[in-house]
């Protein structure tokens, strides 16, 4: 979604509405994480990459892999929150994210959903 974005940016020079880059519903539903991130900012009615997004795509910078919102603001890494938090977080690459980051294809789904005991005769 942010090289999507980053690409646009680059291409046409100006804000990108959402519908112009054709995302998946997935993709779309990831604008407000990313926001979050910090790596895409609302400007005159659209979306632009910022420039940690740029230093991160061309792997100049890490980010965390986790942030932390409330009341639609994004909390500090040192946040007292994170104390309560299990997981953690950690600083991760561009490389690192597209490597972890796996989709499940149709064909997965349909093998993992076989066929149901209601509907076989």
């Amino acid at each position: 979604m942010v090289e999507k974005l980053y690409n646009y940016w680059m291409k046409n020079k100006k804000p990108a509405i959402s519908s112009e880059l054709n995302l998946t519903p997935v993709e779309y539903s990831c604008f407000a994480k990313a926001r979050h991130f910090g790596i895409i900012a609302e400007y005159q009615g659209g979306w632009v990459p910022t420039r940690k997004a740029v230093a991160f795509l061309k792997w100049e910078i890490k980010i965390p892999n986790r942030v932390a919102s409330f009341w639609n603001r994004t909390l500090p890494m040192d946040h007292e929150a994170w104390k309560t938090d299990k997981k953690g977080w950690k600083l991760v690459s561009v490389e690192e994210v597209k490597k972890d980051y796996k989709w499940k294809q149709a064909e997965e789904y349909k093998e993992e959903k076989g066929t149901s005991w209601l509907f076989s005769y």
